[in-house]
């Protein structure tokens, strides 16, 4: 986890729990794959990047999305040198193809998979969070325990943190409004409770 003097920089991308697409149980994220623990499914490749030192983004996260996702593939014909971009959803069974327009078949050179962390949906399989509850007529969802715990403690504090846009910011910098708001304060802290003892149960 991306955690310094006291601050999560992101969402964690390790050891976080996603709904399983086969049984829809709870399924654990860890560096070699994503492994559900109530049935047999399981996908690997993806893979973890990190925080920049200099600019505090996270950055070179490599998905494989566990089901179809939305992507734009980037082309290139070793032949002539065309390149182009098409859109179309993948997954870690997709196998794209392209011939360019002069006959040769084309080279994928990068894939952009469109998962929303923001969306819940972990960054690295395309699958929604499983600690995830309705709260305040929207989403709440935590990626794991020290996720939870990390937000309860920013919302629960008296003195918060200034929001401000330096580099290196917390995850608390880009909460949505409603979480923060202090209308639905108490109910986001209970959720966030909630969430945090079904994630102590799952470990």
């Amino acid at each position: 986890m991306a955690k310094t003097a006291g601050i999560l920089y992101a969402v964690p991308r390790l050891d976080v729990w996603v709904v399983c697409p086969r049984c829809a149980g709870p399924a654990h994220v860890v560096r070699r794959g994503v492994f559900c623990t109530a049935c047999t499914w399981q996908a690997t490749g993806a893979a973890s990047g990190w925080m920049c030192g200099c600019c505090g983004r996270w950055e070179n996260d490599r998905p494989l999305p566990a089901e179809p996702t939305p992507a734009e593939l980037f082309w290139r014909c070793p032949s002539c040198g065309r390149r182009e971009t098409t859109r179309t959803r993948v997954s870690a069974r997709s196998r794209p193809s392209r011939t360019c327009a002069c006959g040769t078949r084309q080279e994928l050179i990068d894939t952009h998979v469109s998962i929303r962390v923001a969306d819940g949906h972990d960054a690295l399989y395309g699958l929604p969070f499983f600690l995830t509850e309705p709260c305040a007529g929207r989403s709440l969802w935590v990626a794991n325990q020290d996720h939870a715990e990390y937000l309860i403690d920013f919302l629960g504090a008296d003195l918060r943190r200034k929001r401000n846009s330096n580099a290196g910011r917390g995850v608390e910098q880009r909460l949505p409004g409603w979480m923060l708001s202090h209308k639905h304060r108490q109910a986001v802290l209970r959720g966030l409770h909630r969430l945090q003892a079904r994630a102590k149960a799952l470990t």
